[in-house]
């Protein structure tokens, strides 16, 4: 996508052989985490989608301005906050200090380490998964979801260990 500029005329790009006007500023709204557990793909996806679409239109020298919010009143994020004894802001405040920290750390990331990071992060997502199943099988009270429950924790440790499997080849 090549940049044509023209004096007096708003700036434009090429795309396709047609000429695609550019803004001078992009303002970007992105709905951010609910932040009740360790970060995973699901969190990180939207940071990758809006960073690419940021870094595209920055490159031709569009003033992007990225707003995020953060989901900080949840079903999910009260009961984790209730289960680990925590205030819910307190709680989501925390939650949202250590995923901003993976994703610094996956921006930085190269190689080797940064597979070994995301593989970690994903481990720790599925250990995540199983404690909530195991909830379920202790606490509930439905017999579908209780097997739903057991179905879970089993799928979510296999798929654990062959994450093991990969980082011991790192």
């Amino acid at each position: 996508m090549g940049q044509v500029l023209v004096p007096g005329r708003p700036r434009v790009a090429q795309l396709g052989g047609a000429a695609l006007p550019l803004a001078g500023r992009a303002r970007v709204y992105a709905c951010g985490i609910t932040p009740y557990d360790v970060t995973h793909l699901g969190h990180a996806a939207t940071f990758v989608w809006v960073d690419t679409l940021a870094r595209v239109l920055g490159a031709d020298g569009t003033e992007v301005i990225v707003c995020r919010n953060v989901t900080d009143v949840d079903d999910v994020l009260l009961a984790a906050a209730g289960r680990a004894g925590a205030p819910y802001g307190r709680f989501a405040a925390i939650q949202q200090f250590y995923f901003d920290q993976d994703m610094a750390a996956l921006k930085d990331g190269h190689g080797i380490e940064e597979s070994k990071l995301f593989l970690t992060q994903m481990i720790r997502h599925h250990q995540g998964a199983i404690a909530m199943a195991q909830d379920e099988i202790t606490s509930g009270q439905s017999q579908p979801a209780i097997a739903l429950a057991h179905s879970t924790a089993t799928t979510q440790q296999q798929e654990i260990d062959h994450m093991l499997a990969m980082l011991a080849t790192l």
